[in-house]
C-alpha cells in the first residue's frame, strides 16, 4: 500500500476491490489521514487531529467525531489491504 499526498490525497492499493487508487470521498476523513501520513510513525494526539480539522472552531462533539474519522480510515485502510490495513492505523 503507498499514499500519495502531493495533490490530491490516494492510496494506491493493487489489493482492493477494482484495484487502482481509492481515498477516503468526505473532507474531514481525507484531511484526518493526509495529518496522520505527514506524521507517520508519530504519536499524534487527539487534540492535535482536532485543531488540525477544525482550528480554532471544534464542534462539542469533536473527540467523538474523530473517532468515527479513525474508525472509517480504518475500514477503508482495510478494503484497500486486508492482510494489514486496518493494523495499519492503531491507537494508543
Amino acid at each position: 500500500m503507498k499514499f500519495r499526498i502531493l495533490g490530491p490525497l490516494e492510496i494506491d492499493a493493487p489489493e482492493a476491490e477494482g484495484a487502482g487508487s481509492c481515498a477516503p470521498r468526505a473532507a474531514k476523513p481525507r484531511a484526518l489521514l493526509a495529518a496522520l501520513l505527514v506524521r507517520a510513525g508519530e504519536v499524534v494526539s487527539v487534540d492535535s487531529l482536532i485543531e488540525e480539522l477544525w482550528r480554532n472552531d471544534p464542534p462539542r462533539t469533536a473527540t467523538t467525531t474523530v473517532q468515527v474519522y479513525v474508525s472509517q480510515v480504518r475500514k477503508l485502510l482495510h478494503a484497500a489491504a486486508p492482510a494489514y490495513g486496518r493494523d495499519a492505523l492503531l491507537t494508543r
